[in-house]
């Protein structure tokens, strides 16, 4: 008489909680690889945004782009920004390269509902540019300037394009930082109008000024935009402007040298 070898249920339920248990345990650590992954992907994105930047720098006078530009006397359709075809878009011919792969918003609208050419396809934009120019005092600063100022035509100031010459510490300041889709809501007036080419505010064009950067660094889980410099454990990618990229946390970027050219700490 033979006899059949079997589990008995109890080792088959002891398996299954042991299987149970590894998931558990491995699940997370997939979706931290998988974040790990985008991270990169992103820090790519930002590392190719600045050999461009770059390169428009050696092209004009070594002198960075400006953050946006409109004579207020032409069309909306005339409106363009540091990212668009006028500056560098044709160093780098790819408009997904400015949105990172943790993001997953997309655009509303096409061109044809602000009136622009079928030619400037409105796209989703994740990196804001440091756009500070002297319209307010920060960081004990009357006259702050960023890297990518606004254009003349803003608050009624000849505002100049920076100079490569005059960032002292290109190491430290930042040139891009990841956004947040909701980061323009009711914060400073750059609505879903703002549609520009491959340009889209639903992460803001620009940061104002100091009170900005307090607002991502001290944000609560509650904030609408407390992802933006968080997303990638802890922390978020920012491009500086010597054109390398690294992963910041928020505490490392509450110092006026990463933003303004004249800083007081910035010599």
């Amino acid at each position: 008489m033979s006899r059949r070898c079997a589990f008995t249920l109890i080792e088959l339920l002891v398996v299954i909680a042991i299987i149970a248990i590894l998931a558990a345990i491995l699940f997370p650590v997939f979706a931290q690889a998988r974040e790990k992954a985008r991270q990169t992907s992103c820090l790519s994105n930002l590392k190719q945004t600045g050999l461009a930047v770059q390169m428009y720098v050696q092209d004009y006078d070594e002198t960075f782009p400006k953050a946006e530009f409109w004579n207020s006397s032409t069309p909306f359709s005339n409106y363009y920004m540091w990212s668009s075809q006028l500056c560098i878009q044709p160093y780098i011919k790819n408009k997904d390269i400015y949105r990172c792969p943790s993001d997953s918003f997309s655009a509303g609208h096409d061109a044809a509902y602000y009136g622009l050419p079928p030619n400037r396809e409105p796209v989703p934009i994740t990196y804001l540019a440091n756009a500070i120019s002297p319209f307010w005092p920060m960081w004990g600063v009357d006259n702050p300037q960023g890297l990518f100022t606004f254009g003349p035509e803003f608050g009624g100031v000849q505002v100049g394009a920076t100079a490569l010459a005059a960032v002292a510490a290109p190491a430290d300041m930042v040139m891009l930082s990841e956004g947040r889709k909701e980061y323009y809501d009711s914060l400073y007036g750059c609505g879903q109008w703002l549609n520009n080419e491959i340009d889209w505010c639903y992460v803001g064009a620009d940061i104002y000024g100091d009170w900005i950067v307090y607002l991502f660094a001290y944000a609560s889980p509650s904030d609408n935009w407390y992802r933006a410099w968080r997303k990638h454990s802890g922390g978020a990618n920012f491009l500086l402007s010597d054109g390398h990229a690294k992963a910041l946390r928020p505490a490392d970027l509450l110092d006026g040298k990463r933003w303004i050219v004249n800083a007081p700490n910035a010599q």
